[in-house]
């Protein structure tokens, strides 16, 4: 509700081709950065709740997984860079809600804490989540899939 969005844009030039980046706030979803942001190339958005969380989403002002992929679509964003995820995940956030090969939507992938990327590098990114994925399962890491029994 009180809460920010950012679209900042530079000018291309031959060796650097025009872009824009979106930064969405701690929020719900919002149809206004929606549009303003069409054909960003890299949307931050929030991820505090895995896609079936939606109404603790909504109840706690913040977003789901789903819901940040339903923005950068409705953007035509290149790449979605998730964020801002619920203490409820113990090590990584739940990573099955993202698509590892959805060729017409955003390329996404998995912020962390001290984070720090070369938009320039962007189109290499997209290859960490699928062995984020993996070692995440292999240490044990993947949480367990929420249902309405499980939810707190």
């Amino acid at each position: 509700r009180h809460a920010s969005a950012l679209l900042v844009s530079r000018p291309g030039r031959p060796a650097c081709p025009d872009w824009m980046l979106a930064y969405s706030g701690d929020t719900r979803p919002s149809q206004e950065l929606a549009e303003a942001g069409r054909g960003v190339r890299l949307l931050v958005h929030e991820a505090t709740f895995e896609t079936g969380l939606g109404e603790d989403a909504a109840a706690k002002l913040h977003a789901t997984t789903g819901e940040a992929l339903h923005v950068a679509r409705t953007m035509g964003a290149a790449y979605l860079l998730l964020t801002h995820f619920s203490q409820r995940y113990a090590k990584v956030p739940v990573l099955r809600d993202i698509p590892t090969d959805d060729k017409d939507g955003p390329q996404a992938i998995v912020g962390f804490d001290l984070m720090s990327l070369d938009i320039a590098c962007l189109d290499h990114l997209p290859r960490i989540l699928p062995r984020l994925t993996e070692l995440s399962a292999e240490l044990g890491w993947m949480q367990p899939e929420v249902t309405t029994e499980t939810r707190e």
